[in-house]
């Protein structure tokens, strides 16, 4: 008998805590009041939100194979290696993510890559990060309507000749 009284009492002790819990969560649940907004929260999440100029980036997002040509010099026959770039939106679309992986001279590389547009500065900009160096390039670009292109100009700290600041060439340029 002491048992089965026992077991009772556990059970409504159990009962109770259920209750004062369910009861505490419903209250916990009940709407608060709606944030203040001022000009200035108002113009932030203007400036902080995607928009038609990120969407211009929508292009790139997917699974893609590469194949790279660089060379040397102006005159140095180019060297041609093959890769993948997997590209997704990270940030709630504010940012391109790519994950970059292949060849270069003969080694594994890898690279990362993150672009979007400054809704602020009125630019893309972009940084890329890889295997092949410790330094960090960063760049800025323009959307060229007319050829649809973006003209990228940036700069780099070249691991091969020492140089703080290289400017980095762009795209399809030696």
């Amino acid at each position: 008998m002491k048992k089965a009284i026992g077991i009772w009492i556990i059970a409504f002790g159990f009962i109770v805590v259920l209750s004062a819990g369910t009861s505490f969560a419903v209250e916990e649940a009940k709407p608060t009041a709606a944030p203040i907004q001022d000009p200035m929260t108002a113009q932030w999440e203007k400036n902080a939100a995607p928009g038609e100029n990120h969407k211009l980036l929508d292009v790139f997002v997917g699974q893609w194979k590469h194949t790279v040509r660089w060379r040397m010099s102006p005159e140095a026959k180019p060297v041609e290696s093959q890769g993948t770039n997997a590209n997704r939106w990270i940030m709630g679309k504010r940012f391109l993510y790519q994950d970059v992986k292949g060849q270069s001279m003969g080694k594994p590389f890898e690279g990362i890559g993150i672009t979007g547009y400054d809704n602020v500065r009125g630019e893309y900009t972009s940084m890329w990060l890889d295997n092949m160096g410790t330094g960090i390039m960063t760049a800025t670009s323009q959307f060229d309507s007319p050829t649809r292109t973006l003209k990228e100009t940036g700069s780099f700290a070249c691991p091969m000749t020492g140089e703080k600041t290289k400017p980095s060439a762009p795209c399809g340029k030696s």
